[in-house]
């Protein structure tokens, strides 16, 4: 425990000018003042009116911890992150039922900017998403964890997990788009660092579709219609050569030039909204499509 500048006082008292003096009256305040250092206590400042231990003097907060090492030894106090709770969280309110683990995001539009559950089936409200670290009802308080640590059950270290297909904690399911089949939405979530805990790094959202193309056939793909107005990052292709083995497609305007797949930013015959990007084959024959567009 801290104690009081003042205590550290050694014994002088047998010290006075003029008088003999015996030699435990100098060894005695030598002694208090040695056994004084040896007991290690530091001031934070020079106005610090208690002494301490590094350990008593050093505060640390959430998500730093700190150790005692080597007690009793050669000790030193170790200064780590805790990785059992460590993120960056936020708390609002809840627009809807949530419970904790539900994937959500803040809806905008909401006059309190409450948060709301979010899936690949559902709307996605806007560019700040996370998931919920406690239950809450509506328009009762609710922390959100943008990016960190949490605990949970997970198959294997080094399982990737991502936004699920209903409401729900994120899931292992990665939704790639089948051929011929509709689009999809994939949100890479986070990895898990241990079968009890996952790293939440929450990546943008991607839409993909795949189709089998004839020449001057298009595709095109919705992008997040509750989202207004959508952000893209970028868009591109790839070639489906077989199941394994895939080749970037050359990508570029409508209008004209050396491609392989056109883009127009809206369904393909100029009708339409900013919220569709299509993908269009005109490469002179048949391909395999993959198309991408990466939003915010």
């Amino acid at each position: 425990m801290t104690v009081l500048k003042t205590t550290y006082a050694p014994t002088v008292s047998g010290i006075v000018d003029g008088q003999q003096i015996d030699a435990s009256d100098v060894t005695t305040p030598l002694t208090e003042l040695r056994d004084y250092a040896r007991a290690g206590r530091v001031a934070a400042s020079a106005s610090d009116l208690y002494l301490g231990t590094l350990g008593e003097k050093l505060a640390v907060v959430s998500p730093l911890v700190k150790t005692l090492l080597n007690s009793g030894a050669d000790e030193s106090q170790q200064l780590s992150f805790d990785t059992t709770g460590f993120g960056l969280d936020v708390t609002t309110l809840a627009g809807e039922n949530i419970t904790a683990g539900n994937f959500v995001a803040l809806d905008y539009a909401d006059s309190f900017k409450a948060w709301r559950i979010i899936s690949t089936s559902a709307n996605h409200y806007s560019r700040l998403r996370g998931y919920a670290v406690n239950t809450a009802t509506t328009g009762n308080s609710i922390t959100v964890r943008l990016w960190g640590i949490a605990d949970g059950s997970f198959s294997a270290a080094g399982q990737d997990y991502w936004m699920p297909s209903s409401a729900g904690a994120p899931a292992a399911t990665n939704p790639n788009p089948s051929a011929g089949g509709s689009q999809v939405c994939k949100l890479w979530a986070g990895q898990a660092i241990s079968t009890t805990k996952v790293f939440y790094d929450i990546r943008p959202m991607r839409f993909a579709m795949r189709a089998s193309l004839a020449n001057n056939a298009s595709m095109t793909i919705v992008l997040a219609p509750s989202e207004s107005p959508v952000y893209i990052r970028r868009y591109w292709a790839i070639v489906n050569i077989s199941t394994t083995i895939f080749e970037a497609a050359v990508v570029g305007r409508d209008g004209g030039g050396t491609r392989d797949v056109a883009v127009r930013l809206d369904n393909g015959s100029g009708s339409g909204d900013s919220n569709r990007i299509t993908f269009k084959n005109v490469s002179g024959g048949t391909l395999d499509i993959t198309g991408f567009c990466e939003i915010d």
